[in-house]
């Protein structure tokens, strides 16, 4: 597969928050030079235009099975949630009844490089539903292998 062929192919859909517009522009961008990698675009760099980023290890294992690790969480989504996300793995984050299928996609992304784009509604205890988009984008090694994901909320 041509993966650069496929990510020019990839649409957000017309409801997609704008921000995320602008984020996967940003990443497009690089691509005309590598495989985004964390040098490209870079989570400090990044932080204080989209406060919802978020950028998780997929590679990381806990008591010997695979177990995404979020390294870094903006502003925006501890605010969202009541907590810090940062430094904790999806099987502490994650509801067991959807961890299934939030890992189906974050392993699909990993075998095809393609970006992935979601609407929902998230609804934290003791609060009304937000509904929010996310986009997730792959970031690369030097030697053209996801190494991270990056991720993007925004509310409306």
């Amino acid at each position: 597969m041509d993966m650069k062929a496929s990510h020019r192919d990839f649409e957000l859909p017309v409801t997609a928050h704008p921000s995320l517009s602008r984020l996967l522009d940003e990443w497009r961008q690089a691509w005309e030079r590598r495989p985004p990698t964390t040098e490209d675009l870079s989570f400090d760099a990044l932080i204080g235009d989209y406060p919802g980023l978020f950028l998780v290890d997929p590679g990381r294992r806990k008591r010997g099975k695979p177990d995404p690790l979020v390294i870094r969480a903006g502003p925006a989504i501890g605010e969202r949630i009541k907590r810090e996300i940062g430094g904790m793995h999806f099987s502490d984050l994650i509801h067991p009844q959807i961890r299934k299928r939030v890992n189906d996609v974050y392993a699909a992304l990993m075998k095809t490089g393609r970006p992935h784009y979601w609407e929902m509604a998230n609804t934290v205890f003791g609060s009304r539903p937000d509904r929010y988009h996310r986009l997730l984008l792959p970031l690369y090694s030097h030697d053209a292998t996801i190494e991270y994901l990056l991720g993007c909320c925004a509310w409306d």
